[in-house]
């Protein structure tokens, strides 16, 4: 299960996960997710990472626009023995929006 509350539909086991990635490719078909942190304790991994790639499809409901995307995001992710269990994701919206033109703020 990943705890998103950018997304506006629920990701649940694998489906979810192919539903995300239908999502995202087009929307940054050249998508990288460089790890900057990891820190681990117990069941449960944290990664600071970053969202780069280009703007080259629909994203989200927002039109192309061929900006690059350049975005900091925070997973922790929670294992129960060698399985993923639950995700929880922060991702620089506000940021991404003010990148691609859509926000001031």
């Amino acid at each position: 299960m990943r705890h998103d509350p950018g997304l506006p539909f629920e990701v649940r086991g694998i489906e979810g996960v192919r539903k995300l990635a239908d999502v995202l490719n087009p929307g940054i078909p050249d998508l990288k997710l460089p790890i900057s942190h990891a820190v681990a304790e117990g069941d449960l991994v944290l990664i600071h990472l970053r969202v780069q790639g280009t703007h080259g499809g629909e994203l989200m409901g927002l039109e192309t626009t061929g900006k690059p995307i350049d975005i900091g995001v925070m997973d922790l992710f929670r294992f129960r023995g060698d399985k993923l269990v639950e995700h929880w994701a922060l991702l620089d919206n506000l940021g991404l929006l003010k990148q691609l033109g859509v926000s001031s703020i």
